[in-house]
C-alpha cells in the first residue's frame, strides 16, 4: 500500500477560532461526551526507521481502556474513577451505574436498616427473636437479646444482617429445625446415626412403595386405554368392510344393469337399421309410382288439348 499525505496551512486566527468553537462542546446530540482540546507548539517529521527506532528505545505505556465507553482513559484530559472491586473506569461513565460494569459490585454502600434496638436504639449487632419478634442488640453491644432470650426462654434469634440463626442453649449456630411434639418449640435436629439412617431407610421404602403402585396403576390405565383403543378400531374396521361391500354390490348390480342397457341398445340400433332400409325401400316405390302418375297425367293433358 501507498500512503499519501495531505497537509494545510492553518493559521493562529483559525486555530483559535475552532478552539472556541469546540472546547468544552459535545460532540453529537446522542452521547454527553465533551470534547477537550490542548495546543500544540511544535510538530516534527522524521524518517519512519528513525523514528520505529526512537518508539523501540524508549518504554511505551498502553493506556486502559474504559469497559464503558470503549474509548481509552488519560488523566490529563479526562477524570479517571476507581472503584472499591479495583476496576477503573472514566468519571461521567461511572457516574451512570450503580454497580461495577465488569464484575457488577455494589459500588454504592447498602442503604442504612430501619430497625433499631428496642431498649437502648442501637442499630448495629441487631438480632431478631424467631418467637416473638423481638429486635434486640448482640453481646458485643449492649447484650438486650441474650436479656430477652433470658427472660423469655425464646430460643432462636436471627441476625438481621447476615440472617443466620443462633441457639442460644447450644451456643451456637443452627441449620435445621424441627418442630417438638412435646411443647411445640422449634429445635435443632439432633445428629443421630441410627435414627437417621433408619428413618432414611423407610423413606425410602416407602417411596419405592408409592413409585411401584403409581408404575402399577399407570400401567393398567395405559392398558385400558389401549384395548379400549384397539376395540374401537376393530368396530371401525367393521363398519368400513360392511360399507365396502355394500358399495361392491351395488357397483355389481350397476354393472349388469350397464350391460343389458347394451345389448338393449344394440338391439334398438339393429331394429332402427331395419325400419330405416324398409322406409327408404317404400320411398323408392312411392317415388317410382309418384312419376309414372306425373308422365301418364301429363300424357291426358296433351291428348284432351290434341281432341279439342
Amino acid at each position: 500500500k501507498q500512503w499519501y499525505q495531505r497537509r494545510v496551512a492553518i493559521t493562529a486566527g483559525m486555530a483559535e477560532g475552532f478552539y472556541q468553537n469546540h472546547q468544552d462542546q459535545p460532540y453529537n446530540t446522542l452521547e454527553d461526551s465533551i470534547c477537550h482540546l490542548a495546543f500544540v507548539t511544535s510538530i516534527e517529521f522524521g524518517k519512519t526507521e528513525v523514528h520505529m527506532k526512537s518508539l523501540a528505545a524508549g518504554p511505551l505505556i498502553e493506556l486502559p481502556q474504559c469497559a464503558v465507553c470503549l474509548e481509552r482513559m488519560d488523566e490529563s484530559t479526562t477524570g479517571m474513577l476507581t472503584v472499591l472491586c479495583n476496576h477503573t473506569f472514566h468519571c461521567e461513565c461511572m457516574s451512570k451505574c450503580t454497580t461495577c460494569p465488569v464484575c457488577r459490585f455494589h459500588a454504592v454502600p447498602p442503604e442504612e436498616s430501619s430497625h433499631s434496638c428496642m431498649v437502648c436504639g442501637n442499630t448495629e449487632g441487631l438480632w431478631l427473636c424467631l418467637i416473638c419478634g423481638y429486635v434486640g442488640c448482640g453481646r458485643y453491644e449492649g447484650g438486650h437479646a441474650r436479656g430477652h432470650f433470658e427472660r423469655t426462654n425464646h430460643t432462636y434469634s436471627m441476625d438481621v444482617e447476615q440472617r443466620c440463626v443462633w441457639d442460644y442453649v447450644g451456643d451456637n449456630y443452627v441449620h435445621r429445625l424441627i418442630q417438638n411434639k412435646a411443647d411445640g418449640k422449634l429445635v435443632a435436629v439432633q445428629d443421630q446415626d441410627g435414627i437417621l439412617e433408619e428413618k432414611f431407610e423407610s423413606l425410602t421404602l416407602e417411596y419405592s412403595y408409592l413409585l411401584t403402585q403409581q408404575l402399577e396403576s399407570q400401567r393398567e390405565f395405559f392398558e385400558k386405554k389401549l384395548l379400549f383403543v384397539e376395540q374401537e378400531a376393530m368396530e371401525r374396521i367393521a363398519i368400513v368392510e360392511g360399507e365396502v361391500q355394500k358399495v361392491t354390490q351395488e357397483k355389481d348390480k350397476y354393472k349388469e344393469l350397464y350391460e343389458q342397457s347394451e345389448i338393449e341398445r344394440k338391439r334398438l340400433e339393429k331394429k332402427g337399421e331395419e325400419e330405416r332400409r324398409r322406409f327408404e325401400k317404400r320411398i323408392d316405390l312411392l317415388s317410382n309410382k309418384f312419376n309414372t302418375l306425373s308422365k301418364e297425367l301429363s300424357e291426358e293433358v296433351e291428348l284432351n288439348k290434341c281432341l279439342q
